[in-house]
């Protein structure tokens, strides 16, 4: 009948918008190494807006040359990169991070973007046996790696004409902790991402 269709489309509509607008949407972010090219293209592209964009860092400093010889990491949301960063195992029991990156809409957000990523970087370097993360931290970026774990090394210095500061972070734990039962260390870890 086309009255009752002119009378229940409108509230048929707005029913349906009603339940669109309450619909909880949940978010996952994946952090796992880069495994394609075009996951690489998107992390540089990621580095550019903070470093270059953001910051305003000259482009030569950004150079993408040693890329080639560094592994990357990306945190992902619904496929698409949002966080980066690129490491190097630079001697038998120290990882390095380089180029930690998180873009502006998501640093500080419920998500915890970089605490993840930093995460996923340290479970990997343990994985793999090592001691130990060494980074450079932009000055401003200290307190998120001090939550993190990380301790200053050394003074502060200039790079691209940004305050930096050494930070490492031990990853080997006293005797009495190694020998927790391995589905505690399992429930640890994942409580100690959402700090």
């Amino acid at each position: 009948n086309e009255v009752e269709s002119k009378i229940l489309t409108p509230v048929l509509d707005a029913a349906r918008d009603h339940k669109r607008a309450h619909t909880i949407r949940i978010l996952f972010v994946v952090v796992r190494e880069a495994d394609t090219w075009d996951e690489i293209r998107d992390a540089r592209d990621v580095r550019r807006k903070v470093f270059i964009e953001e910051q305003g860092i000259p482009a030569k400093y950004e150079s993408c040359t040693v890329d080639a010889y560094r592994t990357h990491w990306v945190a992902m949301l619904d496929g698409v990169v949002i966080g980066t960063t690129r490491i190097y195992r630079y001697d038998t029991s120290m990882l390095r991070v380089e180029r930690f990156a998180v873009l502006k809409e998501y640093r500080r957000s419920p998500l915890k973007v970089g605490t993840k990523l930093i995460a996923g970087v340290e479970q990997h370097a343990a994985h793999e046996g090592l001691q130990g993360i060494s980074l450079n931290a932009q000055c401003h970026a200290i307190p998120f790696y001090e939550k993190c774990g990380y301790r200053k090394v050394g003074e502060p210095f200039r790079d691209a004409g940004i305050l930096h500061q050494g930070m490492e972070k031990n990853l080997w734990y006293p005797a009495a902790r190694t020998h927790t039962h391995p589905l505690k260390r399992a429930l640890a870890w994942i409580g100690s991402l959402g700090r």
